[in-house]
């Protein structure tokens, strides 16, 4: 949204998001009821790990889109990031 001259001095807006939320909506829309009938069967079997991170994404894209992302280094105290990233270090010290 901020790299293209066309949106600059404008605020990113909860009016923005429902826009594209729109958009996209309509795109749906139009590939459900324009292809043909065959096309259109799609079995859709969802494991409750696909449904968690299909979540985890859209709340990422929308603190993405706001420009507040950071805020999940906010959920992880400085200790268990800094086992993590030992830990990490280990691991590929291992299989170097």
């Amino acid at each position: 949204f901020f790299n293209f001259d066309y949106f600059s001095g404008l605020d990113f807006t909860i009016g923005y998001e429902l826009g594209l939320l729109l958009v996209s909506i309509a795109g749906a829309m139009l590939w459900v009821f324009t292809s043909p009938s065959d096309a259109r069967k799609v079995d859709l079997h969802l494991h409750s790990t696909q449904l968690f991170s299909g979540g985890l994404f859209i709340m990422m894209g929308l603190l993405l889109l706001n420009g507040t992302l950071a805020t999940f280094n906010s959920f992880v105290p400085p200790d268990l990031a800094l086992w993590f990233a030992e830990f990490e270090e280990t691991i590929i010290s291992t299989f170097n």
